[in-house]
């Protein structure tokens, strides 16, 4: 090694270099320690000694320093260093460099009060003598010395020195933890890594410890601080001597340990080393789990810290295996971990710890954990991080073994394995006997087994000999079905004979299908029995619309109507105007008065009758009740001696009569709603539909009444559900892409606009939505029929109070496109105007204009002349997405912009005191009006007519002293950002305007001069 000796130039890089060790920057700290470096030692031999003093000076100086990245910079720095000099120093050498070394450090570093320091420089010097220490332990100057010149015989080596050397290190440190009470966690972190370096030889561990005047083996012996305490954990597991641990008091260090966790998020040092203990000492664990026990029952900081703790521990059983597992089911942190504790607290964090201990969790203690946590988990997710891993053996295991009986239907969702299903549906059944939920978990399960096409030949025998007792098995659907029955004749009262006759008739058709499912669907039955049965009926009719290709013709369609209860009328068309008119006047009748209902009654008795009209029969059943009635009330009217008990006798007969009649509507709307399935199987199942309007008619007439019949009958419940799944088989219809539309009947949608304008149900209005969409989707109306349907919802919705439009717009919602949100009847909906933009089946210059044509106008026009403030803000955010850059519709609707501008600025000028949001949708209008009529000076182009119009109202306007009162009167950040950005863009557009208009005149005279001069040239060449 060639060691330079003399003054070499200390060049500007290496100087700058000190002062970026300070440096918040990591990467920036780490160039400038290898430039530092590079220019002691460098990549040769040669040692720049003089630069390397100066640098050890700063360096020692630099870890004193209190600015943000300074000690972090200049203690890297200086353990590099003092490795770089280290491999520079010959071995012969290194000890008294080493003693060198530690006597700079604490000149540089010397904490000594009497010296004048001010409390600030006391504590940085501290600190520096600390990262200083520990620099030297980080750059193995220590290791190499214990190494290199202790003798375990003592025979050519330098003993003493080297234990002195140690024992003066930890001397230091151990003034530095007496020194504040802020400084021993710091402290002691210091001592256990000195310790750690003193480990590699037994002999030096035990003489650093026992030093001439016992301070270090004092320090080492208590058993009152945490962090001392601490240390002895550390020191037990260097030398696997646990006599200082078994020597506590078992409830002394669960205080302790109990007190240190107190400043979370701290880890404090005493949890560290004690899991390390535990990590070669599994009988210490008991006393983990006490303290987290206690954490895990007191603050939220404590049990915060416990899920930590378990974090830690959970990471020790994996990889010591089943001896630490069985410690980790502690029941009040698991509550924690799974946020199933009575307050809900940390699930933040316990999301993050569960994730990342599910990260870690694999293999073969995936069973074991699964068997901790299930207590604590909802099926779904243990399905998902568990059940969903494991094997088939460990499935059939757990759900044998473990499993609740409530989650196993969860289970038998995600595998279907035999065997695991054998043993589910046995524990179901064996459990199913006295537990309604159980029993309906239960048939749950038979549905979905009966209806997978790959499993129902294994399962529907075994359901058959579990459920219904049968032992039969049958393969084709229709023979499963006549299976069922013929059971259902022998356990039950049924009788089935025209249907099983039916089934076994080898050409059937569906009409006569139909038929025999709508009988099965409507049996009064109850229990396992009746759902099964329910259950085969849908995979039978499921099949059987899939293999045949018979039309929905009209007896098919009104038998599946009539089973709904919808009214027959062959005579009912959508595309008869006058009919439709009678019809709307009759569906609405109730929401009339009597005289305008009996008016409506009295016309659809000259009618005929009308689609709309309810059911004869049940017309003549009530007329029949409302006559006893009047008899019985007549009776009491005219006979004066009747008494008392008289009166009660005939009040309990009209209440028995009202309670019978209500059973009767609760069975037979349960009826209808089941027999709603064949509809819906028959439309999700065949290649093409044949769709006529008629069949939406019936079905609307179907809604109409018994929304009628709910309000006279304090809304049954079944009559809901039943409204529900009406309603839900619009939805359906609205989906439909499988329809013919070249045999379909066009969808005349005014009659729909009457009805929705005098509609007050907003589920009818749904309902009406649905067959709007459904129009639109397969092309089954004109474009000037969507044009004048949106034209005059838009305008009824502005001028009038009282129609409810929310269904309508709810099933734009389905489509991916433009959302807009608008209120009706103060209910806010979203409406996606994406049928209007992007349809499935029409041309886009189609549906351009359907969205601009439709809807700019009124929405322009309510924006303007809106009954309420909300009306007009709402009709600015409906045009804000509509607005298109395509100047094609602005050819037509030259004023289309200029009017919107007009509206815009006449809501932001009033005196009234709007909204701010109100203003900012005015705002948003305002800015997406100036981005189409936005001029560009690029183009050689002329104006377009639109755009020139636009420009010039804007110019005439006083648009500027508007927008600087809206952005002076309103506070709002929203709307003062988006003021300036208007005001910015107006300014900018009006002077490219007046550019182009000044270039306009300039070229005028210019033509009309040099006509006048050609004049003159003429008559002087004629003179």
């Amino acid at each position: 090694m060639k060691t330079v000796s003399h003054q070499l130039p200390k060049n500007d890089a290496f100087l700058d270099a000190f002062w970026h060790l300070s440096s918040t920057d990591d990467g920036k700290r780490t160039a400038s320690s290898a430039l530092i470096i590079q220019h002691c030692y460098g990549s040769g031999c040669e040692v720049n000694q003089d630069d390397a003093e100066y640098t050890m000076k700063r360096l020692m100086r630099g870890i004193c320093g209190g600015k943000s990245g300074a000690r972090q910079g200049f203690a890297g720095t200086l353990a590099s260093f003092l490795q770089a000099r280290l491999s520079h120093t010959d071995t012969a050498n290194v000890l008294s460099d080493a003693e060198y070394v530690h006597k700079k450090l604490m000149d540089h570093t010397s904490v000594d009060g009497d010296m004048g320091m001010s409390k600030g420089d006391e504590r940085d010097a501290a600190f520096g003598r600390l990262f200083g220490i520990l620099a030297v332990v980080r750059s193995n100057t220590l290791q190499h010395i214990i190494e290199h010149h202790y003798k375990d015989d003592g025979d050519g080596g330098n003993n003493e020195s080297v234990v002195q050397l140690l024992q003066n290190y930890m001397v230091d440190l151990i003034k530095l933890f007496n020194y504040k009470k802020w400084m021993q966690d710091a402290a002691a972190f210091a001592i256990c890594e000195v310790l750690r370096c003193c480990a590699c030889n037994d002999a030096i561990l035990k003489n650093v410890k026992s030093s001439s005047n016992g301070d270090i083996e004092t320090f080492l012996d208590n058993e009152t601080n945490e962090n001392q305490v601490a240390i002895q954990f550390y020191l037990a597991t260097l030398t696997d001597d646990y006599g200082a641990i078994d020597a506590f008091e078992q409830e002394d260090l669960r205080n302790i340990l109990f007190s240190a966790a107190c400043n979370y998020p701290k880890q404090p040092l005493i949890y560290e080393k004690i899991i390390e203990v535990m990590r070669k000492q599994e009988k210490y664990c008991a006393l983990f789990v006490d303290v987290i026990t206690d954490l895990a029952d007191s603050t939220v900081e404590r049990r915060a810290f416990s899920l930590i703790l378990y974090q830690k521990f959970t990471y020790l059983a994996i990889e010591g295996g089943e001896n630490y597992m069985k410690h980790l089911k502690i029941d009040s942190v698991l509550k924690l971990l799974f946020n199933n504790n009575e307050k809900k607290t940390l699930t933040k964090l316990g999301m993050q710890i569960r994730n990342e201990i599910f990260a870690k969790i694999s293999g073969q203690s995936l069973f074991s954990f699964a068997s901790i946590y299930y207590d604590y988990m909802t099926p779904k997710v243990f399905l998902r991080e568990f059940y969903s891993k494991f094997s088939n053996a460990e499935k059939t295991d757990f759900v044998q073994s473990s499993a609740k009986i409530g989650d196993l239907y969860q289970f038998s969702r995600i595998d279907r394995n035999a065997e695991i299903m054998d043993v589910i549906l046995n524990k179901l059944v064996e459990n199913a006997e006295n537990d309604e939920e159980i029993t309906s978990k239960l048939v749950s399960l038979v549905g979905d087994l009966l209806t997978n096409n790959d499993l129902e030949d294994d399962f529907f025998p075994k359901v058959n000999k579990l459920i219904l007792k049968s032992k039969k098995k049958s393969k084709n659907a229709l023979q499963k079905l006549r299976v069922v029955l013929e059971i259902y004749q022998k356990l039950t009262e049924l009788e089935l004979g025209d249907e099983l006759e039916i089934l076994g008739k080898k050409d059937m058709s569906a009409a006569n299908l139909a038929e025999v499912c709508t009988n099965l669907l409507q049996v009064n039955l109850e229990g396992i029995c009746c759902k099964l049965l329910f259950h085969s009926v849908k995979k039978m009719w499921t099949e059987f619309v899939k293999e045949n290709d018979e039309p929905f013709d009209s007896d098919l369609s009104d038998l599946l109507c009539g089973a709904i209860g919808c009214p027959v009328d062959d005579d009912a068309s959508m595309s008869d105007a006058s009919s439709e008119a009678d019809l709307a006047d009759l569906a609405l009748s109730d929401d009339d008065d009597e005289s305008s209902s009996s008016a409506s009654t009295k016309d659809d008795e000259d009618n005929g009758g009308s689609t709309m009209s309810v059911d004869n029969d049940e017309k003549s059943d009530d007329d029949s009740d409302e006559e006893e009635e009047e008899e019985e009330e007549a009776l009491l009217e005219h006979d004066e001696s009747a008494d008392a008990a008289l009166a009660n006798l005939i009040e309990m007969k009209q209440n028995m009569r009202k309670k019978a009649q209500t059973s009767q509507q609760r069975e037979n709307y349960k009826n209808q709603s089941r027999c709603i399935l064949l509809i819906e199987v028959y439309l999700q199942h065949k290649n093409s539909l044949v769709l006529s309007p008629e069949f939406f008619w019936r079905l609307l007439s179907m809604f109409r009444t018994t929304d009628q019949k709910l309000k006279k009958s304090d809304n049954l419940a079944e009559g809901k559900q039943f409204l529900q799944r009406l309603t839900a088989l619009f939805a359906q219809i609205s989906k439909l892409k499988n329809v013919d539309k070249d045999t379909c009947g066009k969808i005349d949608l005014m009659a729909l606009c009457s009805l929705l304008q005098k509609s007050k149900s907003p589920q009818y209005s749904k309902a009406c939505s649905h067959i709007v969409s459904f129009a639109y989707k397969n092309n089954l109306a004109e474009e000037t029929d969507f044009v004048n349907f949106f034209d005059k919802m838009v305008d009824v919705w502005a001028n009038k109070r009282g129609p409810e439009f929310s269904g309508l717009f709810e099933d734009f919602c389905r489509f991916d496109g433009v959302s807009l949100v608008i209120c009706f009847s103060h209910r806010l909906n979203v409406l996606h105007y994406n049928d209007l933009t992007l349809p499935l089946n029409f041309a886009r210059n189609f549906t351009n204009s359907i969205a601009q044509k439709a809807l700019i106008g009124p929405l322009t026009k309510s924006s303007q002349n809106g009954r309420t403030d909300f009306i007009k803000q709402t009709s600015f955010h409906l045009l804000t997405p509509i607005l298109s850059t395509d100047t094609s519709f602005y050819d037509d609707n030259t004023t289309a912009l200029s009017e919107i501008f007009k509206s815009c600025l006449n809501f932001l000028q009033r005196d009234e005191k709007s909204k701010s949001q109100h203003k900012i949708s005015c705002l948003k209008l305002l800015e997406k009006t100036l981005q189409i009529a936005k001029i560009d000076p690029s183009s050689t182009k002329s104006l377009h007519v639109s755009t020139s119009l636009y420009w010039s109202v804007v110019e005439g306007s006083s648009v500027d002293s508007v927008l600087n009162s809206v952005g002076e009167s309103c506070k709002a950040q929203g709307v003062i950002s988006r003021v300036k950005i208007i005001r910015s863009e107006i300014t900018a557009g009006l002077l490219l305007f007046s550019a182009l208009k000044v270039e306009e005149e300039e070229n005028k005279p210019t033509t009309s001069s040099a006509k006048k001069s050609a004049k003159k040239k003429k008559k002087k060449s004629k003179k």
